[in-house]
Order: C-alpha cells, then structure tokens, then sequence
C-alpha cells in the first residue's frame, strides 16, 4: 500500500460529496473555518440553454429578447464584432430600434462607443458586445446579461457574473 495524504476543499459538505471521499479516505479529519467578516459576493442567477447550431440560438435570443419588460435593459455578448453584427441584423428584425452594438464594425448599424452612452438612452434596451474587445465593462443597472457564446477567458466570465449590493439580482 502507497502512503499518501489528500485534501478536499469544499465550501459545503454534502452528502454526495462524503460519498465521493469514503471510499479512496481513511478517517479523515475534517477542519472548519469560521465565515470571514468581509461581506460574500453573490452570483447571478444563470441558466444554460444547449442548442445544436448559432442559428437556434439566434432564434432562442430572439425569444427570449421579447420576453423582457419594457424597461429591462440587456447586455448580449459574443465572441466577435462579426458575430455581433450578425445578431444585431437578426434580432433588429424584431426589435427594430430597441437594440444597438458596441462599437460596431458596420457604418450602417446603429452603435455606441460606450456602455455608459447605452445606459442613458431610454429607447435602446439591448446592447451587443463583442469579447474581442477585451474589456471589462460596469454592468450596474443592467438588468440581464445574455452570453451566445461563452467567454473564453474565464475572468471575464466570473467578473460579469459576480455582483455587488448596488446590483440587481436578476
């Protein structure tokens, strides 16, 4: 038999996960640590809806687009400015001038050179972004974030799903 120590991390102890370590963990010694005082960040609620193609999802974003109040303002992302006109020229067919790019490629498609610009304008409620862009945006008062396509870098996907107290929990 081969010594050897293992550690298991874990914000909650469950019921599956002790299952998990029964079998490969011989008495092991479990430590807790009491909760920091620093005030814990939340997360979005998300949910995943797997579609075979980026057709479907065009279709998919466009329903649920017309599902959010009238009031609601949206952030799409994708993964290129060249996707992002291409869902730009689907979902305007619906929302006809209700939505807009960041910094578009196109002269022709209606566009903002900054999320603060978006935020002030009543009648656009959806702004596509592009994550070629490599920026880091403020999403206070926006009420849903949808991703087409998921980030590649995972520290933007974790900065747009943390929120702080000053968000909505949408």
């Amino acid at each position: 038999i081969i010594k050897c120590q293992r550690l298991v991390f874990t914000e909650v102890m469950h019921g599956k996960l002790q299952q998990l370590i029964d079998p490969f963990m011989n008495m092991p010694a479990l430590i807790e640590v009491e909760e920091l005082s620093e005030a814990r960040a939340e997360i979005h609620e998300q949910m995943v809806y797997h579609v075979p193609d980026f057709k479907v999802k065009l279709n998919l974003l466009t329903l649920l687009v017309k599902e959010t109040a009238p009031t609601d303002k949206a952030i799409v992302f994708v993964s290129t400015r060249l996707n992002a006109e291409k869902v730009y020229n689907h979902v305007r067919l619906s929302l006809k001038n209700e939505v807009a790019i960041l910094n578009p490629m196109m002269f022709e498609s209606r566009g903002f050179d900054s999320i603060e610009d978006f935020k002030a304008q009543q009648q656009v409620r959806f702004l596509i972004i592009a994550d070629e862009l490599n920026n880091f945006y403020d999403l206070h008062d926006i009420s849903f974030g949808l991703h087409v396509e998921i980030p590649t870098d995972t520290d933007v996907f974790s900065h747009r799903m943390i929120k702080d107290g000053n968000e909505p929990s949408h």
